[in-house]
């Protein structure tokens, strides 16, 4: 006889245990009410992780993205500084030694 898959009672892959019924494809409608309340807490525990993931996953990413930024801005700044620095001291700038400059040695 001609079957759908979901039309046989001995289905295998149900598990009275974690509340399916014999067929993988009832809901929980067709459940007792302790195996249908089972089937809501896995439904919102895989939906809370699936959350969870995402969330991590974002935030990883938006950390990535922050470092690679905030090092562009720091080294900018630090620039900055710098020239502001040696233009009011010009005197603690370094500058490569002259040639035609003596100097001491050892």
């Amino acid at each position: 006889a001609n079957r759908s898959p979901g039309s046989s009672r001995a289905s295998p892959g149900g598990d009275p245990e974690l509340g399916y019924g014999s067929n993988r494809f009832d809901g929980p409608a067709r459940q007792s009410p302790e195996a249908a309340w089972r089937w809501f807490w896995y439904v919102l525990a895989d939906w809370v992780a699936q959350l969870a993931c995402w969330f991590a996953a974002c935030w990883a990413a938006f950390v990535w993205v922050l470092r690679r930024f905030c090092y562009r801005v720091k080294e900018a700044m630090l620039h900055v500084s710098d020239s502001v620095h040696h233009w009011y001291y010009p005197y603690k700038a370094k500058y490569p030694v002259k040639v035609d400059v003596p100097g001491f040695q050892y």
